[in-house]
């Protein structure tokens, strides 16, 4: 595209959205998503159609985005956001033609209907219980166990893991309130017995009683008391996979997250209550989680579930 330059009209509409995700209460990452997201909507409805309105943009309009998307040059380009994958670009589509069509902005909403080609990121490969088991024992602190539990146990993604405070571990029900997940949902996730263990020897380790008493102090922190983030955590993780001997395996925090998906169907979890243990919006993705395990996805099979009423079992890994 020739420029990066959103004009006057499109840049007012772009800021009012804006406001709208942060009024709405989305972590800063997903609105900085959204906003790259919607920027290169505008910038390639703008400069390579020229576009002016809302109005004009139609179902058809937004497919060929789409496939602009899927085909545009990947890298560190000006026209690029790097990582970013054809989902995030349809969920942020969906999310802004909503808010623009409740606000009154447009008088129709071109994406109520439409049906995007599916499209899923590189397959992502679950790691085995041994190898898990393995990963355990090459642990040499608490706090690698306890990351282990985090990341495997609960199935926590990156940033979610990242934001835990203290006060959002309860000791006494056994559970992870995770206050602010994707696209803004809460969700509570139990902590199984095999967990447990780990998450008492961190916690008497690493906090201090005055430390402790900070229920909004971080989590996950070091020895410094300093907190760890994701990036911390994924270098921690690849360690103890060196120690394993597991650097075959491409280890990662959402492998981490993968496996226990995974493991947990395989132990007899239903895939209603692994969608909702991994705090999933549609059982569709984690059908996709679970992909060449022996599952085949049928709707009939998906209105069943919908209807089921089990419970999460605490005692499973």
């Amino acid at each position: 595209m020739e420029s990066v330059i959103i004009s006057e009209r499109w840049q007012a509409i772009l800021d009012s959205f804006n406001e709208y995700t942060l009024v709405k209460g989305l972590k800063l990452t997903t609105r900085h998503e959204l906003k790259a997201s919607v920027s290169e909507f505008i910038l390639f409805a703008q400069n390579a159609n020229n576009i002016e309105f809302p109005n004009q943009c139609n179902p058809k309009f937004l497919l060929s985005y789409f496939q602009y998307i899927i085909t545009r040059p990947k890298g560190k380009t000006i026209n690029v956001i790097q990582g970013s994958t054809p989902n995030h670009h349809v969920y942020a589509l969906r999310t802004f033609f909503g808010w623009l069509f409740n606000a009154g902005g447009i008088s129709s909403n071109p994406t109520v209907g439409l049906k995007f080609p599916k499209y899923f990121s590189r397959k992502v490969e679950a790691i085995s219980v041994g190898s898990i088991q393995k990963l355990f024992q090459a642990c040499e602190s608490d706090l690698e166990r306890v990351l282990l539990s985090v990341y495997y146990g609960c199935g926590l993604r990156r940033d979610e893991g990242q934001s835990l405070n203290l006060s959002d571990i309860d000791y006494v029900l056994w559970k992870v309130t995770v206050r602010k997940g994707k696209f803004g949902k809460r969700r509570e996730v139990p902590i199984s017995v095999h967990m447990q263990t780990h998450f008492i020897n961190y916690l008497t380790s690493y906090h201090s009683e005055i430390y402790a008493a900070k229920d909004q102090a971080p989590f996950l922190i070091d020895e410094n008391k300093n907190q760890i983030n994701g990036n911390r955590s994924y270098q921690i993780i690849k360690q103890i996979t060196y120690r394993a001997n597991l650097t075959k395996e491409h280890i990662n925090l959402h492998v981490l997250r993968h496996s226990i998906a995974t493991h947990l169907l395989l132990n007899g979890m239903g895939i209603d209550y692994v969608c909702k243990f991994l705090g999933h919006n549609s059982m569709d993705t984690t059908q996709h989680y679970l992909k060449g395990i022996g599952t085949q996805w049928k709707w009939n099979q998906r209105n069943h579930l919908l209807r089921s009423s089990k419970s999460f079992n605490h005692d499973r890994t």
